[in-house]
């Protein structure tokens, strides 16, 4: 259901989010509730931010109009608020989850369908591994290359995050040609 085409209703949809991030590294991630209530409403959100391996709680800065984990948040009439969750990356995926105005009751929705943000960020193994390499003086004239790591190139393409909305039905492929296209040298 397009959010424009509600009325009294407030919804939740990522601002920024990243896919995967190596360990240590500062992840941040942004969510836009928007109301199309025209006066200014009132409603209980809750973050949770866990490693997915054990559920654990992972330390987190949270920044924007709200800056607790859990509580309420104003959000003027016909308008939006920006909440972002700032945290170091474990060595683990982790679950992000955030819900607003869960059971619908403040303010009262008759959709809450869009009330809940859930996404996984990837954790990605560093690659970095550093090396000497004695460079030709003419290596601008030649055909040069070099590994980047002393692993095999891979790549992990995961499937693709979305919802299907409509009534139409039937299949959608992709087919890859492998003389063709990014990985083209790369055996399967």
């Amino acid at each position: 259901m397009p959010f424009e085409m509600l009325k009294k209703d407030i919804s939740v949809q990522a601002e920024s989010i990243p896919v995967g991030a190596g360990a240590g590294r500062k992840v941040l991630v942004g969510i836009n509730v928007k109301s199309t209530f025209t006066e200014d409403e009132t409603a209980d959100y809750e973050w949770e931010i866990i490693k997915k391996s054990d559920g654990s709680k992972i330390p987190v800065e949270y920044l924007g109009h709200a800056t607790k984990e859990k509580g309420k948040i104003t959000i003027p009439g016909e308008n939006e608020r920006l909440m972002y969750a700032s945290f170091s990356m474990p060595e683990d995926d982790v679950l992000v989850r955030f819900v607003i105005n869960e059971d619908g009751t403040s303010p009262e929705e008759k959709y809450l369908g869009n009330n809940v943000f859930e996404a996984e960020i990837k954790y990605v193994e560093s690659i970095f591994e550093y090396d000497e390499y004695d460079i030709p003086y003419n290596v601008l004239s030649r055909d040069f290359s070099f590994n980047l790591s002393k692993r095999p190139s891979v790549a992990d393409l995961g499937f693709a995050r979305g919802e299907w909305s409509g009534n139409i039905t039937g299949e959608f492929r992709i087919i890859r040609d492998p003389k063709d296209g990014l990985f083209r040298k790369y055996s399967e």
